[in-house]
């Protein structure tokens, strides 16, 4: 018996010895990989193991199927300390990339320097990452780096494209006014040797080098939408201002419904974009996406508005002016209704005084003297009621002014 038992636990020792040295080996690899000049040789299958299944629960993007999707990618370095400043939380990254060779790009995140993130983008339709980060301050520096440029001798020229930072009330579109790009592999890319005007687009071995700024989702834009399902799949709405993705809903109900997105400040003459990009036909029954109206403070805009058009195409090109028509409420292909914002155009008022009968014990709404800003829809039936319906007041009573 006291053989059998040593026997055990010997193993069980050799085995816990054994674990911990592969977790030694792999962390040196992943060490040495990230400051060996030859990382794009190496960092294939270290990324690799980190990327994660795309869930598909996501509402701020879209893979080419229509689902919303994302990757959480694994967290590599937090701040020894906690406070509330360091506590941990989400940057949401939008990236595609171009494909050489069968290998996406190789993509680490730095914030103040520490290596928080490393993946693999092989997407080459937009996708949403989604780093674990600290709480992003005004002036952290945010760093995002591509480190395998190359051609492959198999064909294809691999580059990366960020398209949008997110991070709870701040979003940033790489511009030149916003980042820079510091060109280089390893330190170089920290050097401020080689460096151009931010872009989202990666084309070398570089750095994108962000200094966080402050929010600036200070305004709200709601979109009233309904859908015809089909396969079990609603339609995929994509919203966006000013080239800024608000966010991405799957609209399955066929009853209109109001979807509200955080957005930065938009006056009149900013371009407004609602992109509809999963569109097809199941068992004869085609998908279908509804855009009744959008509405922010006291302006609306309606899809069959005077400037409103329809861009048709799937991904990018329901961005490129190319296949244009005149803007219409059901959308049956993929495309994106834009325009620009108009001005404001709720400025009258309508006083509406109702009363109700009990029934079944249950007390009516009632509403009196209640006044409503209009934009001349009052021939609209669809507008009117979601208005009368939307003001009700939770209790009975008067309502209040």
């Amino acid at each position: 018996m006291m053989q059998q038992l040593l026997s055990a636990s010997l193993t069980r020792t050799a085995s816990f010895a054994a674990l911990f040295a592969a977790c030694v080996a792999i962390a040196a690899f992943g060490s040495s990989s990230s400051s060996s000049s030859s990382s794009a040789a190496v960092a294939g299958p270290v990324a690799a193991s980190l990327q994660s299944t795309p869930n598909t629960t996501s509402t701020s993007m879209v893979a080419r199927t229509g689902t919303a999707a994302k990757s959480v990618v694994p967290v590599l370095a937090m701040p020894a300390t906690h406070s509330p400043e360091s506590e941990a939380s989400t940057l949401v990254i939008r990236a595609r990339a171009d494909v050489a060779g069968g290998i996406g790009a190789m993509t680490a995140v730095l914030v103040d320097g520490i290596e928080v993130a490393q993946f693999e983008v092989r997407s080459t339709v937009p996708q949403d990452y989604e780093v674990a980060v600290p709480a992003l301050k005004p002036g952290t520096k945010v760093d995002v780096v591509y480190s395998n440029d190359s051609i492959a001798l198999a064909g294809g020229d691999r580059s990366l494209y960020i398209l949008q930072l997110n991070h709870k009330a701040t979003a940033v579109v790489p511009k030149p006014d916003n980042s820079s790009i510091d060109k280089g592999l390893g330190a170089a890319a920290f050097d401020g040797v080689n460096v151009v005007a931010g872009d989202s687009g990666l084309y070398w071995n570089a750095a994108l080098r962000i200094v966080w700024p402050e929010p600036n989702l200070t305004s709200s834009l709601t979109v009233r939408a309904s859908a015809q399902a089909a396969g079990g799949l609603g339609a995929t709405m994509v919203v966006r201002v000013n080239g800024t993705v608000l966010g991405t809903s799957t609209v399955s109900s066929t009853a209109p419904t109001d979807f509200t997105y955080p957005a930065p400040a938009f006056s009149v003459g900013s371009q407004v974009d609602v992109a509809f990009l999963n569109a097809g036909t199941v068992n004869g029954v085609a998908r279908t996406l509804n855009v009744h109206y959008l509405r922010s403070n006291t302006t609306v805009l309606r899809p069959t508005d005077t400037g409103v058009k329809f861009d048709a195409g799937s991904d990018r090109a329901a961005y490129d002016w190319v296949n244009m028509s005149s803007g219409l409420v059901a959308l049956t292909a993929d495309g994106a209704l834009r325009s620009t914002w108009p001005a404001a155009n709720m400025t009258d008022t309508l006083t509406v005084r109702a009363s109700g009968t009990l029934a079944r014990q249950r007390r009516p709404h009632h509403a009196d003297l209640r006044r409503w800003h209009l934009a001349g829809h009052l021939r609209d039936p669809l507008f009117f009621t979601d208005l009368f319906q939307a003001a009700r007041p939770a209790t009975a009573g008067r309502a209040a002014h």
